[in-house]
């Protein structure tokens, strides 16, 4: 949950971002929020993935000021100033998945590892019983 709502109730949430007008944006990876030299007036919350704060310098060599991640703001110092240009650069990161495909069957995997596929399907199936892993063929989520 972000520090901004800590003392609110999560049913509260979604009615107090329609008064502020808050809206739900999604960035690709690499994609820039936020450019060098702009005017924001917004502030950001990261609700999966994180943002990079950057700043090129004049042969445009890229050093990373901070990262902030899932649950945290970005902006609001920026926001709070007022008609000054930001002198970083705001680039969305790549969302952090849960899930992925393997590109093997069961025993194709278990050749890949170079384990026993009754031992793999075994230990597969331990953590699908602990709620460590959802899988089905060859999907996973960790959950």
């Amino acid at each position: 949950k972000c520090i901004l709502f800590k003392n609110i109730e999560d049913s509260n949430i979604v009615p107090l971002l329609g008064c502020i007008r808050g809206k739900k944006k999604s960035y690709k990876k690499g994609e820039t929020i936020f450019s060098e030299g702009e005017i924001i007036s917004e502030v950001g919350i990261i609700l999966e993935g994180s943002v990079e704060l950057i700043r090129y310098d004049y042969y445009g060599n890229k050093s990373i000021v901070t990262k902030v991640s899932k649950g945290e703001l970005f902006g609001e110092s920026f926001a709070c100033i007022g008609n000054k240009r930001i002198p970083v650069s705001i680039e969305a990161k790549k969302a952090k998945s849960r899930s992925f495909y393997i590109p093997y069957d069961r025993q194709g995997l278990a050749d890949y590892l170079e384990v026993d596929r009754s031992g793999l399907s075994n230990e597969i199936s331990k953590l699908i019983k602990e709620n460590i892993i959802k899988s089905e063929k060859n999907y996973f989520e960790i959950l």
